[in-house]
């Protein structure tokens, strides 16, 4: 098992509107196991490494397909009494297969199972299309159906019914736009306690986060360091994403304060009231990327970085299949 230099540090954490803490950094999984084509072994040693430096708080998805060996690697480090769960945030997530009332139960009862634990601290809607359930975990984009009659306001009262069935601790939503949150909210029981979007500083989604805001809904980054999505090709622009972590005003800011850029970027979000879940597989990175506590960007420097905003342009994940667009809950439509 690998181990990061250093030692393990404590990640401060905030409330959701639920009253439950979250912890304000978390590690996004979906690069861990089949989605990013890594071994079981490799795997567990990351998720070891990680927890040795102080993350509590863990981002998974039915559709990573790493649930299972999430809930190995905690299973153990409760039993053996180096964490215990009230220490944890976990948080996966409904696949889009499963989005509609009725599956609801039964697909966070699956991802329960996998990760060997009674509750989860926090379950979201993946994505607000949906497609026809299918018996095979993992299709091709030519293999999936869309399904035009995806009710989000029924999908959200089966998930109002798991938090109340203790299943899981918060309810949230993922990759839901400003006019869909709104319309969660205008017919619901609970308010979602978290939205997770993609926010980097060239896409800052300052109108979501100021509504995020107001309603007291926490916003979570996916993709916070602006890497090209791994998951989703964009080989319609191969040429377009541009590396956010070689950018000169980033590099220029790190340097000022003697941090990597990726370091800069976890802070600029932290200062925003974002929290960034990145990804990592390098237990170096691992460890800099808890380091972002110990120093403040000025007031300058944020301006600075707010002003790298490319709006809609600077969005990564386009979609989350081929042919998404022509679903009636399609969210990335501009503006959003």
């Amino acid at each position: 098992m690998h181990r990061a230099a250093g030692a393990m540090t404590k990640i401060p954490t905030i409330l959701l509107n639920s009253g439950s803490h979250i912890p304000v950094m978390g590690l996004g999984t979906g690069s861990l196991g089949r989605n990013g084509k890594m071994s079981e072994e490799a795997v567990t040693a990351v998720l070891e490494t990680a927890l040795e430096c102080g993350y509590r708080h863990f981002d998974s998805a039915a559709y990573y397909g790493n649930e299972a060996i999430i809930g190995q690697v905690l299973r153990r480090w409760i039993s053996e009494g180096k964490v215990k769960r009230e220490e944890l945030f976990i948080t996966t997530k409904l696949p889009t297969r499963g989005n509609r009332e009725k599956d609801v139960a039964r697909f966070l009862q699956k991802s329960l199972d996998n990760l060997r634990l009674p509750y989860v601290d926090l379950y979201l809607v993946h994505y607000p299309c949906g497609i026809l359930d299918t018996d095979r975990e993992r299709l091709s984009a030519d293999e999936v159906t869309v399904d035009p009659t995806t009710d989000i306001h029924a999908i959200w009262r089966a998930m109002e019914a798991q938090l109340a069935a203790g299943k899981t601790k918060n309810i949230g939503l993922s990759n839901f736009n400003a006019d869909q949150v709104q319309r969660i909210i205008k017919g619901c029981q609970v308010r979602p306690a978290v939205l997770q979007v993609e926010v980097h500083v060239y896409m800052q989604q300052g109108a979501l986060r100021a509504f995020c805001a107001q309603h007291d809904i926490v916003v979570c980054a996916f993709c916070p360091l602006g890497g090209p999505f791994r998951l989703i090709r964009k080989a319609s622009r191969p040429g377009e994403v541009k590396l956010l972590l070689e950018d000169p005003q980033v590099l220029d800011v790190a340097t000022a304060h003697h941090k990597t850029p990726a370091q800069v970027l976890l802070r600029y979000l932290h200062q925003i009231n974002v929290i960034p879940i990145p990804k990592s597989a390098n237990p170096t990175r691992l460890f800099q990327n808890t380091q972002i506590f110990d120093f403040e960007l000025t007031s300058a420097e944020m301006s600075r970085l707010a002003g790298l905003d490319r709006g809609h342009e600077g969005r990564i994940f386009t979609e989350f299949r081929r042919g998404d667009h022509t679903h009636p809950e399609f969210p990335f439509h501009p503006p959003h």
